[in-house]
């Protein structure tokens, strides 16, 4: 076999395997997702993948929340659009911030309280190192949170795409992505969660 013959057939493994790749990781992503967050429904899946109007999106109430994908801290992908079917609370906290730590653990509580209703809480963290980010994990006892951090760069990008100027900040989004609230954490309760089951 010459030469010539065993780099195309080396190149033409490569791209096939790349193929597979690109074919197999959404669907993977997916299942991921789906088994992290039972809430989410196919149907709801399926729905969200086509964006809806620019019109309807937005980052005030009564509008549709925009897409956002940061990893959790163990490295899976998390997006808005995955956990649509569950009501989910987007809070930007960092650890060097005092009220984000009461905040954290009341937000953990809540999930816990209405984790069988379909909450589902998304910390998205400013912090600028990944130790941060554990050390304070491991002094508010871990809350009940999934918490996303890719970098401090793409947590920051997240956070300017929803216009938030001080922390903490939270959202609450509903089973079809809209926002229903927007302000401190502390201030979501029972009252809050209650129209959207």
């Amino acid at each position: 076999m010459s030469q010539r013959t065993m780099f195309r057939a080396r190149w033409m493994r490569g791209v096939l395997a790349a193929l597979i790749v690109v074919m197999v990781l959404p669907s993977a992503e997916v299942v991921a997702e789906a088994d992290r967050f039972p809430c989410a429904t196919d149907e709801q899946r399926t729905r969200d993948q086509q964006q809806p109007a620019q019109e309807d999106l937005g980052t005030e109430i009564g509008q549709v929340a925009p897409d956002f994908r940061l990893p959790d801290m163990d490295g899976n992908e998390v997006s808005l659009t995955g956990v649509r079917g569950c009501v989910a609370i987007i809070e930007f906290w960092a650890s060097w911030c005092p009220p984000c730590w009461q905040s954290a653990v009341h937000l953990g509580e809540l999930s816990q309280r209405y984790e069988d209703r379909g909450l589902v809480v998304l910390g998205v963290s400013l912090d600028q190192s990944r130790d941060a980010i554990e050390n304070f994990l491991k002094a508010t006892g871990e809350p009940d949170i999934t918490v996303l951090w890719g970098s401090f760069g793409a947590a920051r990008e997240v956070a300017q795409k929803y216009g938030v100027q001080g922390i903490p900040q939270a959202l609450v989004v509903d089973r079809d992505g809209v926002i229903r609230y927007m302000g401190h954490p502390a201030l979501i309760d029972a009252d809050t969660l209650a129209p959207l089951w």
